[in-house]
């Protein structure tokens, strides 16, 4: 064979060697890639979770109080139309509110059957309700996720040297704010002290 047949036998060798390794560097970054995604999709899921559970929360709530706020009107405006003294302006006044109301009940379903009125709801009610009519687990399993670590590089760069909090600065103004006395001051007053208190 000659010496050029050889070196393109070589670079043949090498070049498919070369494309061998990068299949299977293109392997380990797709596999790292998809880790990634599922670990986001994992992520999204749960903060999509978390914000149905928190608004689904504020509605319970609020939905409670309107049927307590409600039920306390129902019986205020019964009071005021059986009392003889009470005008005729606010007896039709209390009826009309009333009968506006009385379709809160109905319209909440079976919740407003479930839910306790006249005491505050409890997080462990306002889950229960929330899985049982609304069907979404607030219970979070958080322990798939793993949290990114700073790579060395990012840790040095992004990070300040900090000051340790029993240091006082030798800066005037920093001391200022911080109500201490200037460092020559203070000097003066540790001279004083052992002078004295010898």
């Amino acid at each position: 064979m000659s010496k050029k047949h050889l070196e393109e036998q070589k670079l043949l060798i090498e070049n498919f060697n070369n494309w061998i390794n990068e299949e299977k560097c293109g392997e380990k970054e797709s596999d790292e890639s998809n880790q990634a995604l599922e670990e986001d999709e994992d992520l999204n899921e749960i903060i999509g979770i978390s914000a149905a559970a928190y608004a689904s929360a504020k509605f319970l709530t609020s939905l409670q109080k309107l049927l307590g706020a409600y039920n306390e009107l129902s019986k205020v405006s019964d009071e005021m139309i059986q009392d003889p003294n009470t005008p005729d302006k606010l007896k039709q006044i209390a009826s009309d509110v009333k009968e506006a109301g009385a379709d809160i009940t109905p319209a909440s379903g079976e919740v407003a059957k479930d839910m306790p009125l006249g005491q505050k709801l409890t997080n462990k009610a306002i889950n229960a309700l929330i899985k049982k009519y609304f069907n979404i687990d607030a219970n979070i399993d958080v322990s798939k996720l793993k949290l990114p670590a700073p790579s060395d590089a990012e840790q040095s760069s992004g990070e300040q040297p900090q000051q340790t909090p029993d240091a006082e600065p030798d800066d005037l103004q920093l001391r200022s704010m911080q109500g201490l006395m200037s460092k020559d001051k203070e000097d003066r007053l540790s001279q004083l002290r052992k002078k004295y208190n010898k």
